[in-house]
């Protein structure tokens, strides 16, 4: 089943917590202006670094290669943008 995780841009660099299955994680979310794109990093409720730095692509599962990690949520992260478009 589908989840969708509500994050609030506006800044070019954000933490949010949020609840996966039970564990606490630490959502990072950075604006590269450069390559104009956002990344995200992946923490543990100790703050724990998991992925850093994880370019963000719309429509394409964000975590594929990371999965044989147990301390990554299960599941998959895919970002989608708010208006629809690609």
């Amino acid at each position: 089943m589908a989840r969708a995780i509500p994050t609030t841009p506006g800044q070019p660099y954000y933490r949010q917590k949020t609840k996966l299955e039970g564990r606490e994680y630490i959502l990072e979310f950075s604006y590269n202006q450069r390559t104009e794109r956002w990344c995200l990093s992946l923490y543990d409720e100790a703050e724990t670094p998991l992925l850093l730095g994880l370019k963000l692509v719309v429509n394409w599962p964000l975590l594929h290669h990371y999965r044989a990690d147990t301390r990554l949520p299960p599941g998959e992260f895919v970002a989608l943008t708010s208006d629809g478009s690609d």
